[in-house]
């Protein structure tokens, strides 16, 4: 674990010894927690200092881009420098002692048949990006079996453990990693978007392929805290305008929704790809979101009325990502793209219960190798605390 990114450390921090801060360097530039060397160990300390949960760290050592103030544009100036690609780092801020922590990855890893980088370098980013941010769980989508393999011995390591069944016999599957290490797994399962959930491979009418649900119910080992988690990818049946997706993506919800009514009493999250984006291009928010949201309730044909009361972690996090970088799509960051725009809305989200749960932190990786990009797709993470007494 911890593995440096980037094997031009040495040449990176060559010039960075003795650089003169507002705040006194110790030794070497970088090396916040004063060990003689520079890893990820001292991102991991300065971010921790800066969330008031370190006290040990060398302050001159942390203002790595010697502006003579220690913030978080220092930690991603040291995280990059690393090699890693990352656009946004932010402190977690108003914590309690009493809060449980969960740091929660959404990414959609993209097949082999739609990126023609080989596993060997997209599986490299992919475990760097697990040994930095450490996530406590993991939702992932287009994994082919091809890909659980290296991801099952290449990416995760021991401490993980993974779920979730393929859509069909050799098809794509949406797994939940998690810590075993961590948690234990109460319960977990997959389901099927369509009218029949349990028959394998079922689906709606006019669906481009079979959908499906994965989900783990956890239990932390020392503090008993529980919470649900589910994860999905949607049907990409048309554009965000197009009725007949809409109403595709509707349905496949609205069999999420019924089947999470069991949870409703704990906490839960929901992440990712649905396809489809907030807003309409009148402004208006989809009713795939006010489902999920509860602004409005799914009516099925027995005419009972459900929606889940989940929130949008971009939205409500106390840092998130700035209003003109919200896309989750590689494309839209691609200056030679005829669809660049960072600003345009993201498909990929983290939905958390507000009643238990306070999003701290939303942030979105820009990761690429060379001309090779990670995925199409960015990953997600989000960090949050859940209230043990309101569960």
């Amino acid at each position: 674990m911890k593995k440096v990114i980037s094997v031009l450390l040495s040449v990176i921090f060559a010039a960075s010894v003795f650089c003169g801060s507002a705040y006194g360097v110790i030794g070497l530039l970088g090396d916040v927690n004063n060990d003689g060397s520079i890893n990820n160990k001292d991102v991991v300390s300065l971010f921790k200092h800066l969330s008031g949960v370190y006290s040990d760290a060398v302050p001159g050592n942390g203002d790595y881009n010697r502006d003579g103030s220690l913030n978080n544009k220092d930690v991603s100036a040291l995280f990059k420098a690393l090699g890693g690609s990352v656009h946004y780092m932010y402190t977690i801020e108003n914590q309690t002692e009493n809060d449980y922590k969960l740091k929660v990855l959404q990414f959609n890893v993209q097949t082999e048949n739609g990126n023609p980088a080989p596993f060997t370098s997209r599986a490299t980013m992919y475990h760097n990006l697990i040994d930095e941010l450490q996530p406590d769980v993991v939702g992932m989508q287009e994994v082919t079996v091809t890909w659980r393999k290296w991801l099952d011995s290449t990416v995760f390591n021991d401490s993980y453990a993974g779920v979730g069944e393929p859509r069909s016999a050799g098809g794509e599957a949406n797994p939940i990693y998690y810590r075993k290490d961590k948690f234990d797994l109460l319960e977990y399962g997959t389901f099927w978007l369509s009218a029949t959930p349990d028959v394998v491979g079922s689906a709606f009418d006019k669906v481009n392929y079979p959908r499906i649900c994965t989900w783990v119910y956890l239990k932390d080992k020392v503090t008993g805290t529980e919470f649900v988690h589910f994860n999905t990818h949607l049907d990409h049946n048309g554009n965000n305008d197009s009725t007949t997706g809409n109403t595709i993506r509707k349905d496949q919800m609205s069999v999420i929704i019924k089947f999470a009514q069991r949870f409703k009493e704990i906490p839960m999250f929901l992440t990712g790809d649905l396809n489809n984006r907030r807003t309409t291009s009148e402004n208006k928010t989809y009713a795939l979101i006010k489902y999920i949201q509860g602004d409005s309730n799914y009516k099925y044909s027995d005419g009972t009325m459900l929606c889940l009361n989940l929130s949008d972690a971009r939205l409500n996090a106390g840092q998130t990502v700035p209003a003109d970088r919200i896309a989750t799509m590689t494309k839209y960051y691609d200056e030679n793209n005829t669809a660049y725009n960072p600003a345009r809305e993201p498909i990929d989200y983290v939905f958390y219960d507000a009643k238990t749960t306070k999003a701290l932190t939303y942030e979105t990786f820009l990761i690429s190798q060379g001309t090779t990009w990670i995925s199409d797709h960015l990953p997600v993470f989000a960090t949050f605390s859940i209230n043990p007494t309101q569960q």
